[in-house]
């Protein structure tokens, strides 16, 4: 049972008196609003949905076939610099009534520089590509669907961000999460990948592209 933060201040002698009268199973930290605790607890959930997920994303890079431990680090902490843009405040609306086109093109822009420099260290381009897709709703006659930012590997893998519309708490989802059933997707099926000749070159015989990684 928790009690009032603020104490005797809040100008209430029963101390266990405040989140709508449910210290047993509801918080406050601030003691400040009755309504408090909701955005606490949402706050938590996020940060728990949050750690899973990325926890997920490093195994799954992990278990890709990249030449190296070292490059498989290195692409996971370049995932999550995009990963990271993804999720900093969106101050327009989300979910159905959300402009989810306008936050995939806002955040693409944020994205813009980050994804240049991961270009030119052979990532973006290499190990993954990055572009927007959306889908339209077959339903509503295309009145209704969604946007998203893709990142798509060489191996056809896809990890997909988005304003938490369809990637929930933590504003990441992949194929499988994908409604099949009801959108279908009018970008190409596969990114176009476009290799960095001046990362190439310092290949030798018999390596790939993705070795440089390794350096």
């Amino acid at each position: 049972m928790h009690v009032d933060p603020l104490r005797y201040d809040a100008g209430d002698f029963n101390l266990f008196r405040f989140v709508g009268n449910g210290p047993v199973g509801d918080v406050d930290p601030s003691g400040l609003s009755p309504d408090a605790w909701h955005k606490y607890k949402r706050g938590v959930e996020r940060r728990e949905a949050i750690v899973a997920t990325d926890g997920s994303i490093k195994t799954q890079i992990n278990e890709m076939a990249f030449p190296c431990q070292k490059a498989k680090d290195k692409v996971y902490s370049a995932v999550m610099e995009l990963v990271k843009i993804a999720r900093q405040r969106w101050s327009g609306m989300t979910g159905f009534f959300g402009d989810c086109e306008k936050w995939q093109q806002a955040y693409l822009l944020k994205m813009e520089n980050v994804i240049a420099r991961l270009r030119k260290e052979g990532i973006v381009g290499c190990a993954f590509e990055v572009d927007a897709v959306s889908w339209t709703n077959d339903f509503t006659g295309g009145l209704a669907g969604h946007a998203a930012i893709r990142l798509q590997f060489m191996n056809g893998k896809n990890f997909y961000l988005d304003d938490g519309n369809k990637g929930g708490l933590d504003q990441v989802f992949v194929d499988d999460e994908l409604p099949n059933w009801r959108y279908s997707p009018d970008a190409p099926a596969k990114a176009l990948f476009i290799l960095d000749y001046g990362i190439s070159a310092k290949c030798k015989k018999a390596k790939t592209c993705l070795d440089h990684l390794c350096d």
